[in-house]
């Protein structure tokens, strides 16, 4: 999520002249320990092995979902290629071709923040060096998608695979929820949201192989719970008083996130699970 803040605002007086600073929120604690999340970005980092390190990363996670679609022997001779310079076999310029239309996927995905990589850019030069100029308009236009979608303007393209993981991540929040009514709310008179974000973040961070489907996603989850209140405020009511189902939760996070209708989730999950 791109908005960040406790679940009630305190007033800016008081909070002034309060002896005790206001504790962090859980967000707030996980940017200290690791990079900020993808969707928190809004700027590169100035400095440059910062900005190169989250390049890196990205573009090892274009590399590393392009090799899950390939088979064993075409995996060891994309290893051998190189990716900048596109002479080569017609065997050689058609793996490379793969990478780039694959790559088009990633930037509807990533945007702009792919641009920090040395990958993907090498790869956007090749195409413009060779005069690929569709290539190039497609790599674009995928960034010009992304933007639309983080500016509310477009939903995002739902990944492939997408079912599989709502499913599982819908029942790592089951199991959450329940622990969560024995352990807080039921110890807790008046839970917040920010109290919720902060035992989620404990929780999911002490047990990451019970929530593998959404430890990758801990920042943006927390983020949310902490936002829900702004987001809708009668859901956060619902997620304090232990009346929000999980598969609500779920769906309501996954609308908000990809900026889609629950309504359009919920029609494309029954799909989504016959196409696996």
């Amino acid at each position: 999520m791109t908005r960040r803040g406790p679940d009630h605002m305190i007033n800016d007086s008081i909070e002034s002249k309060s002896i005790t600073p206001r504790k962090p929120s859980a967000l707030a604690e996980l940017a200290k320990r690791e990079h900020p999340p993808l969707a928190l970005i809004q700027s590169p980092p100035t400095d440059a092995p910062e900005r190169d390190q989250i390049g890196n990363a990205l573009w090892a996670s274009v590399v590393m979902s392009f090799e899950a679609t390939l088979s064993e022997s075409e995996t060891r001779f994309f290893h051998s290629l190189g990716l900048q310079r596109g002479e080569g076999s017609p065997e050689q310029m058609r793996m490379l071709a793969r990478l780039d239309f694959h790559l088009v996927a990633k930037l509807e995905q990533f945007g702009v923040l792919l641009l920090m990589s040395v990958g993907a850019l090498q790869r956007l030069f090749e195409a413009r060096r060779r005069g690929d100029t569709k290539m190039v308009t497609r790599m674009l236009k995928a960034i010009e998608l992304e933007a639309l979608v983080f500016a509310g303007k477009k939903c995002a393209p739902l990944p492939d695979g997408v079912g599989a993981w709502a499913d599982e991540a819908t029942r790592q929040l089951d199991r959450l929820f329940a622990r969560m009514r024995h352990e807080l709310l039921a110890k807790t008179v008046y839970p917040t949201c920010a109290s919720i974000a902060e035992w989620v973040k404990n929780e999911i961070e002490s047990r990451p192989a019970q929530h593998d489907a959404l430890r990758p996603y801990l920042a943006q989850l927390v983020g949310f719970i902490e936002n829900l209140v702004k987001l809708d405020e009668k859901a956060a009511k619902a997620l304090c008083a232990r009346s929000l189902s999980s598969r609500r939760f779920f769906t309501l996070w996954w609308s908000i996130s990809t900026n889609r209708s629950e309504k359009d989730l919920q029609n494309r999950r029954p799909h989504m699970r016959r196409k696996r």
